[in-house]
């Protein structure tokens, strides 16, 4: 398998964990009720596993071979992309007027990371990718209409910020992978992430409220912070074979199946609109993928040698 197709199916892999991700953390958040204490105690599950996973795979000579520079960018990418986004998008999320244009301005991630691959990873996106780009935006649209409230209050805005965040940590994440193993990178953001959270938690005082948390809370940050770990390492892997602009585009599949099971487990129905943007979705997605492959999405990413 070439390194594009193996990158392909790792981000297809991961967005299919995220459409999952995103369905279950609604449960979950309900149950824990403090957005902060959610977020930190399933990244930190996460954490945990992450470290098992080096251990009993043998890693841990890779960090070894770090030097300072190294370690600067695995505690910038747990500070920018495993802390302080998750806080602000959950807060954000928990402050909004509707849930439905806050994710709408989450879905948008793949435009920022696509401009920022551009500016600052000299990627070349030609006309037809940005009319693919454009069909992944106007699929999202057309599954959240209608949205019956548009406005940045200070909850939109959180949101923003934090799909900001999140799409320069895609920036830096690439760079990082060019001299830095998958797992160690996935480390850094889970591992140091939830350092910062915990931080957090105990200066906020809201260490204390974890203790009194309900035994099925704590069964579902585990379940939730399982499936943050496959998400994390998919979608990691994906960035190290393809470009961010790529990967981020692939990663909208999940849009579709959030929605999908949204409908077979909560409302009970699918309508028209959703019908619609999920097959706009998977033709962008259809197009972006052929493109590819066909080698008109410009500076794909070769893996480091062994």
């Amino acid at each position: 398998m070439s390194p594009s197709k193996k990158g392909i199916t790792l981000a297809v892999i991961a967005a299919i964990i995220s459409g999952f991700a995103v369905f279950i953390n609604k449960e979950g958040v309900a149950l824990v009720k403090d957005s902060d204490i959610y977020t930190t105690l399933k990244n930190v599950f996460t954490a945990v596993l992450v470290v098992s996973f080096i251990i009993v795979a043998g890693q841990t000579n890779k960090f070894k071979k770090l030097n300072r520079g190294a370690w600067l960018l695995l505690l910038i990418i747990g500070l920018i992309g495993g802390s302080i986004p998750f806080l602000l998008f959950f807060k954000g999320l928990s402050m909004a007027n509707s849930a439905v244009f806050p994710a709408l301005i989450h879905k948008t991630l793949f435009i920022w990371v696509s401009i920022m691959a551009v500016i600052f990873l000299k990627d070349k996106i030609g006309r037809i990718q940005i009319a693919a780009l454009a069909l992944l935006l106007l699929g999202n649209l057309v599954i959240l209409w209608p949205i019956k409230k548009i406005g940045l209050s200070s909850g939109e805005i959180l949101v923003f910020a934090a799909t900001l965040i999140w799409a320069v940590e895609n920036i830096i994440v690439k760079i990082a992978l060019k001299r830095i193993d998958v797992s160690v990178v996935v480390f850094g953001r889970m591992a140091f992430g939830s350092i910062f959270l915990l931080l957090y938690l105990y200066f906020s005082h809201k260490i204390t409220p974890i203790y009194h948390l309900a035994p099925l809370a704590w069964i579902w940050v585990a379940i939730v912070g399982a499936v943050l770990f496959g998400y994390v390492v998919f979608w990691y892997s994906a960035l190290k074979y393809l470009p961010v602009s790529l990967t981020a585009s692939i990663l909208v599949i999940a849009s579709p199946i959030t929605s999908l099971l949204d409908s077979i487990f909560r409302t009970h129905k699918y309508s028209v609109n959703q019908i619609f943007g999920s097959l706009v979705i998977i033709l962008a997605a259809a197009i972006i993928i052929w493109l590819s492959q066909k080698l008109e999405w410009k500076k794909l990413s070769q893996p480091d040698p062994a």
